[in-house]
């Protein structure tokens, strides 16, 4: 659980380091290459865009050089958030001990299907308890019908 708070505050602060018009203009020099080059290529202010392509150019970078710090930036922040998806569907799968909930046909019992994205980003359905939410054998859901109504989320 550690792991995946450390995960989470390390991609906030990545996504939280861009710059804003007020801030850049307080102090040009102050905002990271590529939270400077991700202005730049974002902005829709003309007058933002080339001040910032002024201080851009008095680091010595060019437009390409921007676009691939922004590149690998974006790659970086996605890495991260499958990475902390992963663990997270890796907490909620081992949690729990593999008990299931007896069969009852009444609400809030039973079994249903739930469709979600594994660790490799692909949509998968898992039979889960409807008693405490666990994932149970997908036999417990052998012929009912795959429909994701049952816990908010994606739904297709």
């Amino acid at each position: 659980m550690r792991k995946l708070i450390a995960l989470f505050a390390c991609a906030a602060l990545l996504a939280g380091c861009s710059t804003t018009q007020s801030k850049f203009y307080e102090d040009p020099s102050a905002p990271q290459d590529t939270f400077l080059c991700r202005a730049y290529l974002e902005t829709d202010d003309v007058q933002y865009r080339a001040d910032v392509a002024k201080e851009l150019s008095r680091r010595g970078l060019n437009e390409q050089q921007c676009r691939d710090k922004v590149a690998g930036h974006t790659a970086a922040l996605v890495g991260i958030a499958l990475l902390g998806t992963a663990l997270a569907v890796g907490v909620a799968a081992n949690s729990g001990g593999g008990y299931s909930a007896p069969y009852y046909s009444g609400g809030g019992y039973g079994y249903a299907w739930d469709q979600f994205y594994n660790v490799s980003y692909r949509l998968i359905w898992r039979c889960r308890s409807r008693a405490n939410g666990q994932f149970v054998p997908d036999t417990y859901c052998a012929g009912k019908a795959k429909s994701d109504f049952t816990w908010p989320g994606y739904s297709a």
